[in-house]
């Protein structure tokens, strides 16, 4: 076993990775993010000669973050037999999905190694991002593990009890759900349908302006107006904690209240509409 993040920021988890996959003859991997940058990182001609080897196949996650181009590329310079999968969040696309699972989170590769006969195991929190990679910056603090055992033909199938079987267990349960497209043009359609849903960061509904003049108050004893009558108040009085009545616009604006020190009144106009949604889901 490997510990290659002994430091916080290392190049230890790539230049490794990127060793083995020049041994390879054989890669599996589901990594959650994967961006062109990390692909090109750990070598694109080698990914695309191990992912042309049959038992080769490779899955992410669709993200707002990296897109779906990085494995669509990487599918067309492999060729016509699909072995590159997105996991879609099924949102769009209706599917047999029984388990609720709306991310693929795992950080996993697998290779096979023949010159040594052995497997080889990553996993850990490296995505294939140029964050997660380098060399540039900025830079994500990760930690990731790679371990080597002796191969044997099990570890394939996941038929034994092994890591390597229990890892590829996990690689072609992922592999086969419902929820994983090919990365292929065929889905481009689907992919970009997932956007509007997956990325928006509100609601689609139209959004109500609403004026509002907003004075401070000493005290702060006054009770608050609630949120939802905030629309009814144009050129009325509302109360906000630490704020203070709200006057008319057309009585308050520009006026300066003496009190012991100047106290300066403004008006601004304020949209208002539903809660955030989670962009990366």
């Amino acid at each position: 076993m490997d510990f290659l993040s002994e430091q916080l920021i290392s190049s230890r988890y790539r230049d490794r990775l990127s060793s083995d996959l020049r041994q390879a003859d054989l890669c599996r991997f589901l990594v959650a993010y994967i961006s062109e940058d990390g692909i090109m990182t750990l070598g694109r001609s080698e990914l695309v000669r191990l992912l042309r080897n049959e038992g080769s196949f490779g899955l992410s996650s669709l993200t707002c973050v990296c897109g779906y181009k990085p494995l669509l590329h990487l599918q067309r310079d492999v060729g016509p037999t699909s072995v590159l999968k997105y996991f879609m969040d099924p949102m769009v696309k209706n599917t047999d999905e029984p388990d609720g699972i709306v991310l693929f989170h795992s950080k996993l590769v697998y290779l096979r190694l023949p010159s040594q006969g052995k497997s080889v195991v990553y996993i850990g929190s490296h995505n294939w991002s140029g964050r997660a990679l380098g060399p540039g910056r900025p830079r994500n603090v990760e930690a990731s593990l790679r371990l080597e055992f002796e191969f044997a033909q099990e570890h394939l199938t996941g038929s034994d009890t092994s890591v390597p079987s229990q890892v590829n267990r996990h690689l072609l349960s992922a592999f086969e759900k419902p929820a994983c497209l090919s990365a292929t043009p065929a889905n481009e359609t689907a992919f970009e349908q997932w956007y509007p849903c997956g990325c928006c960061r509100a609601d689609p509904s139209p959004l109500q302006s609403v004026a509002v003049v907003l004075a401070t108050q000493k005290d702060g004893k006054a009770r608050m107006t609630p949120p939802h009558l905030w629309p009814a108040l144009e050129l009325r009085s509302m109360t906000t904690p630490n704020l203070g009545p709200c006057k008319p616009a057309r009585e308050a604006n520009d006026r300066r209240l003496k009190s012991g020190r100047d106290v300066k009144l403004s008006c601004s106009t304020l949209s208002f509409g539903s809660s955030l949604q989670n962009p990366l889901r």
